[in-house]
């Protein structure tokens, strides 16, 4: 079974809940396991975090979308954002093997969770706007 969900949301955290409730019914059609849909929806939700805590300089309204399509055991994430332009494929995601989450340096925590559940990644910046894609492969 294919299939592919396409969320706007606007740049404001209250939206998680809405994105969250998205992924969730539509994994549940694709019968996923328990594992899948937790590693999936938590890293839309760390990525859309940063992108509406980080990406804008202004207050203004900015849309976000969100793209999650399956086929054949692999799901694609894309998020696209008119925030400023950051490739977090640059952020080093290895530390000290010694140090604790605590410890560790303020940022690029979030992006080690998404490198460990996510295959794949993209990343390109464009007529404004920023596009991330992450692929998951699934068993």
């Amino acid at each position: 079974m294919a299939g592919k969900l396409s969320v706007r949301l606007e740049n404001r955290l209250d939206e998680i809940q809405r994105v969250d409730t998205a992924i969730e019914e539509f994994t549940e059609q694709l019968d996923l396991s328990f594992s899948d849909v937790f590693q999936i929806r938590l890293v839309v939700e760390e990525l859309f975090t940063n992108i509406v805590s980080y990406a804008y300089e202004d207050d203004d309204l900015h849309e976000i979308f969100v793209t999650v399509a399956y086929e054949e055991g692999r799901l694609e994430v894309t998020l696209v954002d008119d925030g400023m332009e950051f490739n977090p494929l640059t952020v080093d995601p290895h530390h000290n093997e010694a140090d604790t989450i605590e410890e560790l340096e303020i940022g690029g925590k979030g992006w080690t969770l998404v490198r460990a559940y996510m295959n794949e990644f993209e990343y390109d910046y464009s007529d404004g706007k920023n596009r991330l894609k992450l692929v998951k492969h699934l068993s």
